[in-house]
This record gives structure tokens, sequence and C-alpha cells, in this order.
């Protein structure tokens, strides 16, 4: 699915699969930080299901995350990250206006779905995870 370069962008791709969708849960696990200094590397895994209007699980997916931070003041920007697909099954729900056909085939090995690049100047910050899966 490529590389996408800048926070807004970032958050305009994300939005469009995202919000479209009645209910969504994202679950956590695994997560692991490597600090060094004022720049950091995490990797967690995160299984996602998308429900449709009826709240039902349409489509479920489970990646590795991967980021790289650096430190800023009292807090940490987010300057890349990626997800690696390992499994998915379902079909996405309408609304979200993908497909399963546009995933790409994730049985023979993890793939990388998409690399987000985020300028130090305008990186993100990071947020932490309240516990197992937000939901809407």
């Amino acid at each position: 699915m490529g590389v996408t370069v800048g926070a807004g962008l970032v958050v305009e791709q994300v939005r469009a699969v995202h919000e479209p969708i009645p209910a969504t849960q994202h679950l956590v696990s695994g997560v692991v930080a490597d600090i060094a200094g004022n720049q950091a590397e995490v990797r967690g895994n995160v299984t996602a299901v998308f429900c449709d209007d009826a709240h039902t699980p349409a489509f479920e997916g489970s990646n590795v995350w991967r980021g790289r931070l650096i430190r800023h003041g009292d807090t940490w920007l987010v300057t890349s990250f990626s997800i690696n697909l390992v499994w998915a099954r379902g079909t996405f729900p309408p609304a979200a206006g993908v497909t399963t056909a546009d995933l790409p085939d994730c049985r023979a090995s993890p793939l990388r779905l998409q690399t987000w690049r985020i300028p130090s100047a305008s990186g993100t910050r990071a947020r932490p995870s309240g516990g197992g899966g937000g939901g809407r």
C-alpha cells in the first residue's frame, strides 16, 4: 500500500478507513520499547476487528506494528512506523471503501501493509495506551 509522509496525510489515511466503520476494536499486546537516550524503537502486536452496521465482526486482522520515536522535551514524537499484516479473515464492511481484494495475500509470510514517515519537526505525540481495545 506504500509510504505516506507527513502527519496530516497519515491522519487523513487512517480516518478514511476507520471513520466510516460503525464499530472497531483494536487489541494491543506484547508492546516492547527499546530506549537509547533520546531515541526509541517500539514494537507491538495489534489485532483489529471491524464491524458492520449490526456491530457484528465482519473483518479481522492481526498486525505487527513497529515505530521509531524521538524525545522532544518531556514527551516522545513518532517519526515513523509500519504495519506488517500477519493474518486476515472476513470482508471489510462496505462503508470503509476498502475491499478484501485491496489487501495483500499474507498466507505465505507477513507483509508490510503501510509505512508512515513523519518529519521530526511535525512529529505526532506518542500517547500511552489505556489497555485492551478502545472501540467506538
